[in-house]
């Protein structure tokens, strides 16, 4: 069944506030790590990194070890997405915390996607293919492999392999609902511009980069570390010009995001030429 996000945060935040009112930590931990992911989900960072934060020091707290690495991996995911490396590698579970019997599969699984995520930005292709790779072998859940797909579609980029981005891209769009939580279809849109790009479909790159640029649930900072992709936006206006550039770039500012994400995944479905 689909969650409607706005409704389920409005009944967490009760949840919360039940918890800490009884002094009920456990709840609370829950409640914090639920509502915090959430708000990463819709694209609100900001709000995410206060109730990752808020449930990292619950977990300190009641000595829950295996929540504290839950919560450290989140706060390197968001620190990736707004592009500070500086506090994802502040955050980041030590690889040698991070074994089965001390953590579950789930984690596991994260915190390799997450580590490809952070080795693909840092030119490190082969190793980011690797840690991606290792993610998908592990029972984990749709969240967790959207980030694999997401490291594998960027590493299939630097490969300019784009039968293998196409793939990769398809896998990441084609997820059941992913179109409920605007912040996570719009964090891969930078990829797909990139790899319509290559394909040949300037305008429609300038459109989707312009749409992930623009959309208020988008979180890009990551995008201005990656080689290959942070000159993105300069490279298309000097391919296009810029009067044809700011025509394509003003359309793309008026999507509708999720039309565009069912074109985009139905685009996808075909072999790029």
């Amino acid at each position: 069944c689909q969650v409607d996000p706005a409704a389920w945060s409005d009944y967490m935040q009760q949840s919360l506030a039940l918890a800490l009112e009884t002094g009920n930590h456990y709840e609370a931990l829950s409640a914090q790590g639920n509502l915090a992911a959430m708000f990463a989900n819709v694209g609100d960072i900001l709000s995410a990194e206060q109730f990752f934060c808020e449930a990292r020091a619950t977990a300190s707290k009641i000595g829950a070890s295996r929540d504290s690495y839950y919560t450290s991996n989140y706060l390197a995911f968001t620190g990736f997405l707004r592009g500070d490396l500086d506090q994802m590698k502040q955050y980041l579970p030590l690889q040698e915390d991070i074994v089965i019997g001390k953590v579950g599969t789930t984690l596991i699984a994260a915190t390799l996607a997450t580590r490809a995520l952070l080795a693909i930005v840092n030119g490190e292709i082969e190793i980011s293919e690797q840690l991606a790779r290792q993610s998908l072998e592990i029972p984990s859940n749709t969240r967790t492999e959207l980030l694999a797909y997401w490291a594998l579609a960027m590493v299939s980029m630097e490969r300019d392999k784009l039968t293998d981005a196409n793939h990769w891209l398809s896998a990441y769009y084609k997820q059941p609902n992913t179109t409920l939580y605007p912040g996570v279809v719009t964090r891969l849109l930078p990829v797909a511009s990139l790899f319509l790009a290559r394909c040949g479909q300037l305008n429609r790159s300038v459109q989707i980069l312009s749409l992930a640029t623009n959309h208020p649930a988008s979180q890009i900072g990551w995008l201005r570390n990656w080689s290959i992709g942070a000159n993105l936006r300069s490279e298309l206006e000097l391919r296009l010009g810029k009067v044809d550039f700011q025509e394509q770039w003003n359309q793309g500012m008026s999507l509708d995001l999720v039309e565009t994400i069912n074109l985009l995944a139905s685009e996808l479905s075909e072999e790029p030429q």
